[in-house]
């Protein structure tokens, strides 16, 4: 279960003086506000149990390129954000490595290789953004093996027409995390009127998303934080600029 986008904007709006959050056609700040908390949250370096889909195959001898489709029940690959992790399993083969798992190593790019061997390596060779994605592996097999891909389903954002998409639709992200995404917009609310709390709001808004987190290692959560941190600061000199800019013009 999840809530609605439009029970955040309820939330919100008494910390803003009642602002309207949905100022034209297109939902805005209100969308905007919430996609930019959905991308930051359902993109690495977090992964989340939620958001986990696996992809099954068989490995074929020489072949290191392979176009693959969901298990029966899974999302298309369409929703597929980034790899988690990846594993093949040595068929059961007589040999002394019949039944291991060896666990392969993300890449961001892999050269074809016509070299073969036990895989070790994996990436993403091209994604074209609705479900046709080749994955590639290094090396390329040398027997048949059963492969499996762990995967992050990507962002669903939220949609400027006013419908079941817009303001309507739920976050794609668990109740239990409510907090996340309700602080998230709290924060980023008070940025948007210039309010100085949003600075507050922010670090509680970053420490519960990194609480959810416990798997992240120090560099990753260091990492994370000064960026969103950078990244909001930027959007808050923007709207001081523009609202100085409107003074001056008398308007």
């Amino acid at each position: 279960m999840s809530t609605p986008l439009s029970a955040t904007i309820s939330f919100v709006q008494p910390f803003v003086s009642n602002l309207f959050l949905e100022n034209d056609n297109t939902l805005n700040p209100a969308i905007g506000l919430a996609n930019m908390i959905v991308s930051s949250v359902m993109v690495p370096p977090f992964v989340w149990e939620w958001n986990r889909y696996t992809i099954p195959f068989t490995c074929v001898v020489g072949q290191t390129d392979y176009v693959l489709t969901p298990q029966a029940g899974s999302p298309p690959v369409a929703n597929f954000g980034f790899i988690e992790s990846a594993y093949v399993l040595v068929t059961n083969d007589g040999s002394v490595d019949a039944g291991r798992i060896f666990q392969l190593s993300i890449q961001r790019s892999l050269e074809k290789s016509s070299d073969k061997g036990k895989p070790d390596k994996i990436c993403v060779f091209t994604d074209d953004g609705a479900g046709d994605i080749t994955f590639r592996l290094s090396n390329a097999p040398d027997q048949t093996y059963t492969g499996v891909i762990t995967y992050q389903g990507a962002p669903t954002l939220f949609s400027t027409v006013p419908s079941s998409s817009g303001v309507n639709a739920n976050w794609p992200i668990p109740d239990k995390l409510n907090m996340i995404y309700n602080w998230g917009m709290l924060a980023l609310a008070c940025l948007y009127t210039n309010d100085p709390r949003w600075q507050t709001l922010n670090q509680k808004f970053v420490a519960h998303l990194l609480a959810a987190q416990s798997g992240l290692d120090e560099m990753q959560r260091d990492l994370f934080a000064s960026q969103w941190m950078q990244f909001t600061s930027q959007l808050g000199l923007i709207g001081l600029k523009n609202t100085q800019s409107t003074q001056a013009r008398g308007v």
